[in-house]
């Protein structure tokens, strides 16, 4: 139970940290969209490289030899790992990450040049920052892909109970991830459109109409809150699937595992009411308030990743809870 409560304060710790990084870089940097810190770091490394490459030959060079570097790290880990037996299907990612990190280091290299050929309709500010932060998107999604699919192969292999312990604990260790992946996305990232709605509020309306800028800003804040508990439903599962995947490694089918088993299938019922009535209220405040918000255009928001995180825990509780209750006769029985 001490790893538990840690992990939840480390947790809420998480979120408070998130949201506060994110009011800061909204006010402070006016990053407008948090998914703009994903191609940062791609944007340095391109602004460095031209640099270099414009100083002199020897700078021109030694960029070269840099971007080639960096782009061909995974093909080269690739090749080490088959000449080392290692063959996982995950692994044909790695050259397709190759190739695309050619083409992604490039871009940020001459910004300019590529949208005029690749996105000669999409040349706003705005655009080039929505086409770089979808480019670094797919480069750190190929990497998440490749890791998901090396721990699918480990996780998936035949073993006998001992030897899948280590196997359990890359579970745990992947719901611990997930959790803090989770709560980072949905308190960091998604905070920046409340944020940029309440500073155009701020900014666009006189100060006559104090009080209603005060009603749509509290709106915003309160359907976020509201969408905000489907998110907390699903990392509260996470958790009580981490204790259940440490009581699998340490007691199993010992009673711990059951109250674990029976811990997360409760969880995972009140999850399912709660994301069904918070989908539910966060609709129809967006429905009665629409005038307030002076938007017609309302976006339905149904929380079916939630949804089928709550479904999916529930069924394996079930599975455990049976599964223990089968050893229990078969005890009797002997």
């Amino acid at each position: 139970m001490d790893f538990v409560k840690d992990i939840r304060l480390t947790l809420i710790f998480t979120a408070f940290l998130s949201v506060v990084a994110a009011v800061f870089a909204h006010l402070y940097l006016g990053i407008m969209n948090g998914f703009q810190l994903m191609y940062i770091p791609f944007d340095l490394l391109g602004k460095g490289l031209r640099l270099l490459s414009l100083s002199s030959a020897l700078g021109n060079g030694a960029a070269i030899a840099v971007y080639l570097s960096l782009a061909f790290i995974p093909l080269v880990y690739w090749f080490i790992k088959r000449k080392r037996g290692n063959r996982h299907a995950a692994g044909l990612l790695l050259p397709i990450i190759s190739i695309y990190s050619l083409f992604l280091i490039y871009f940020f290299i001459n910004p300019g040049i590529m949208i005029q050929r690749l996105f000669p309709d999409y040349g706003s500010e705005v655009m080039v920052i929505s086409i770089k932060a979808i480019l670094a998107f797919l480069f750190w999604g190929m990497w998440l892909s490749y890791f998901l699919l090396k721990s699918a192969d480990t996780v998936l292999a035949p073993v006998s109970y001992h030897k899948s312990i280590p196997m359990i604990r890359q579970l745990q260790l992947l719901l611990k991830l997930g959790a803090y992946l989770y709560t980072i996305i949905y308190s960091f990232f998604m905070i920046f459109p409340v944020l940029t709605e309440v500073s155009g509020i701020i900014q666009t309306e006189g100060a006559a109409e104090t009080a209603s800028n005060n009603i749509k800003i509290s709106l915003h804040v309160l359907i976020y809150v509201i969408n905000s508990i489907p998110v907390a439903i699903t990392v509260w599962i996470y958790v009580k699937g981490i204790l259940l995947f440490e009581a699998m490694a340490d007691k199993h089918f010992k009673e711990e595992e059951q109250t674990a088993a029976i811990a997360l299938g409760k969880v995972s019922k009140i999850g399912i009411y709660g994301v069904v009535i918070c989908g539910l209220a966060s609709n129809i405040l967006k429905v009665i308030m629409c005038g307030y918000l002076k938007d017609i255009t309302i976006n339905i928001y149904l929380p079916l990743f939630p949804l089928i995180t709550a479904f999916v825990s529930m069924i394996l509780s079930g599975y455990f809870k049976e599964a223990g209750k089968l050893k229990e006769n078969d005890e009797l029985f002997i």
